[in-house]
């Protein structure tokens, strides 16, 4: 008696939306910076160029992680990487709800 599986016999496909889903939520995450620097700048009265500064930081801290994640996929697998991934993306996220100072802003 065969075990009917609900996606078939290979789950590429779950694991390919996963880390689509995945990919989508960083983009949308990496993109906020733009979308939200005029709503800082009023509420916090912080000077574009520390935002700008901070977004900049942003992105080459994410260009250079690139080969390091790529390693790390190497050696302890791509279930843990983006995991440990997406737990970092949420902490920093979540983090940002308590910054006050421009500097809290670079840090998450």
């Amino acid at each position: 008696m065969t075990t009917r599986r609900p996606f078939g016999q290979n789950y590429a496909w779950v694991v390919a939306g996963v880390i689509f889903l995945s990919l989508l939520a960083a983009a949308g995450l990496r993109s906020a910076p733009g979308v939200l620097l005029t709503p800082l700048h009023e509420a916090f009265g912080w000077e574009r160029g520390q935002l700008s500064a901070a977004a900049a930081i942003g992105i080459f801290l994410y260009g250079l992680v690139g080969p390091f994640a790529a390693a790390l996929m190497q050696t302890l697998g791509l279930k843990r990487t983006l995991l440990a991934g997406l737990v970092l993306m949420s902490a920093s996220t979540g983090l940002s709800l308590f910054m006050t100072e421009p500097w809290h802003y670079v840090a998450t």
